[in-house]
């Protein structure tokens, strides 16, 4: 069964004082010898409670409570009684009707998000004193532009200490997802699924290992194409490197050096992107964070 929403319990008890109020009027109507200003008293009291809740759903539809600054009531316990409805309708009603909180919100102390392009910045917009957009700093806001500025214009002033300046293109409201994913992306150097990713490859993870044989070696040549029996030299020894594997071999020592088949290489790949690494790196060139204990 579908867990109840508050909306779905405040229409069931609207519903459920409708039906009592209809009860009780029948009863009035039908019992000679029944009490009718009690039967008046409970069916006002019960139109009251109606009141209240059908006031407390035209308050929801225009914002939660913190944004109208009253603690935001809690309905889960309706069922105990009218009392706590009315005491929150009065609530309410202290701060001014529906309509006269709607005229209330002036569209300057609402803060938006904005994108300055000619300076690639994202700004905030709210109305603080003489200011209205401003950036977020370790802090937090710092308001210093007024709204209404020359956008986009040169202006001398040779009288002044500045002298000169150009001031920005004018801001450009945007939606704040749009400003989020901007001003991350700006100030910590990427998006949040690239910074997300980051994080993650930030947990150091152990490579892959995969041994490879070739069988026979791939001596390495030189100029003229011939096996290079110069390429290393040690003391009284000369003799051939596998390109594949770097095995070295003396070619006085073993002049059978071509009929070796135990070339064989211990690659490692980064768990990740599945690119090859090298031995001991800390990390990929993905980013990923290597573990070689």
């Amino acid at each position: 069964m579908d867990k109840m929403t508050e909306q779905m319990a405040i229409e069931m008890h609207i519903e459920k004082c409708k039906r009592r109020i209809e009860n009780i009027e029948n009863f009035a109507k039908t019992v000679s010898d029944a009490d009718k200003e009690r039967c008046a008293l409970n069916v006002v009291t019960l139109q009251t409670a109606i009141q209240a809740l059908e006031e407390i759903q035209q308050y929801r539809a225009i914002g939660t409570v913190k944004e109208i600054k009253i603690r935001e009531a809690q309905f889960a316990r309706l069922s105990e009684g009218y009392l706590n409805d009315l005491t929150l309708l009065r609530e309410y009603q202290s701060i001014g009707t529906v309509e006269e909180l709607q005229n209330t919100v002036k569209e300057e102390g609402v803060l938006k998000f904005y994108y300055i392009e000619s300076e690639d910045k994202y700004v905030v917009g709210r109305r603080i004193d003489n200011f209205y957009y401003g950036e977020v700093g370790k802090t937090g806001l710092a308001f210093y532009m007024s709204r209404y500025l020359p956008w986009g214009e040169h202006v001398v002033a040779p009288d002044t200490l500045w002298k000169e300046h150009t001031y920005p293109s004018e801001p450009k409201e945007i939606p704040f997802f749009d400003w989020l994913q901007g001003f991350i992306k700006k100030e910590c150097g990427g998006t949040i699924e690239e910074l997300q990713a980051l994080k993650e490859k930030s947990v150091a993870k152990s490579p892959e290992r995969k041994y490879v044989k070739y069988g026979k070696h791939k001596w390495k040549r030189n100029e003229n194409g011939e096996i290079d029996d110069w390429a290393w030299d040690f003391a009284y020894c000369n003799g051939v490197v596998c390109e594949a594997c770097g095995k070295t071999v003396c070619v006085h020592c073993n002049p059978n050096y071509d009929d070796l088949e135990d070339c064989e290489t211990e690659d490692w790949f980064c768990p990740t992107c599945s690119e090859e690494v090298k031995y001991k790196h800390h990390h990929c060139k993905c980013g990923q964070l290597l573990d070689w204990e």
